[in-house]
């Protein structure tokens, strides 16, 4: 696979710029899926070698390529005409993973916070797939000890992903692991969620709803995965 992506790479910069172009996003593409499956299927990249794999890894690979098609089939119920809904669904997938977070999770909230659009921008400013502001971006990337002269780019599908789920994240640990109050603190914000804990305001409706409609989406998709019956269109759209 290496070989394949080093060879389209070095003729995208010997051709004209519009084939040029196109075999990068080719090369880039492969990489991706490609990366993907020999990971599902027990390659290890640090060894350069394949690995056995038995009968429970095997199992797990398809789970992983049932949730891949799964979130592939959540962003093409939402949007129709959305061209790239599986390179999308393979970055939710392997971002999500990669930090050791539930992709249907992530995918609940991207459905409720953008409706999987990544130039999305709320009245109040917030960005991208996962709807963050851009101070929270900054606060977030200085967690993850990202350096402060990097520019941060909140429409990039996966620089936004990165630091939303790392948010995300964050808002679990702060919150004891109440996943129910880490998704009303992201849509409400941790500080005035403290406050309405402590007794000192009261909890939007427009907060609860959000957090309750997340974990029922949630919900609906992790039951069909388990039990790999299809979703019904209201489950995949609602």
């Amino acid at each position: 696979m290496k070989r394949v992506v080093a060879v389209l790479l070095s003729f995208s910069s010997r051709t004209a710029p519009g084939a040029g172009v196109l075999l990068f996003a080719v090369a880039t593409y492969i990489a991706m899926y490609g990366a993907f499956y020999l990971q599902t299927r027990g390659y290890s990249f640090s060894t350069g070698q394949d690995l056995h794999v038995g009968s429970s890894d095997q199992d797990s690979n398809a789970a992983n390529s049932r949730e891949l098609l799964l979130v592939s089939s959540i962003i093409k119920a939402a949007i129709p005409d959305q061209q790239d809904s599986s390179r999308l669904a393979l970055l939710i997938v392997t971002e999500s993973k990669s930090a050791g977070v539930d992709p249907l999770l992530v995918t609940a909230i991207i459905k409720a916070e953008s409706m999987f659009k990544s130039r999305a921008v709320s009245n109040r400013g917030a960005r991208g797939l996962m709807q963050l502001m851009p101070k929270t971006g900054e606060y977030v990337s200085a967690l993850e000890n990202r350096s402060q002269r990097e520019k941060i780019d909140l429409h990039d599908p996966t620089t936004n992903l990165r630091l939303g789920i790392a948010y995300l994240k964050y808002l679990e640990s702060k919150f004891a692991g109440d996943r129910h109050q880490a998704l009303i603190a992201y849509n409400w914000g941790p500080t005035n969620l403290v406050k309405a804990l402590r007794g000192k305001r009261s909890l939007p409706q427009q907060s609860v709803k959000y957090a309750h409609k997340v974990l029922s989406h949630h919900g609906q998709w992790k039951t069909s995965l388990d039990t790999q019956e299809p979703l019904s269109d209201a489950s995949a759209i609602g």
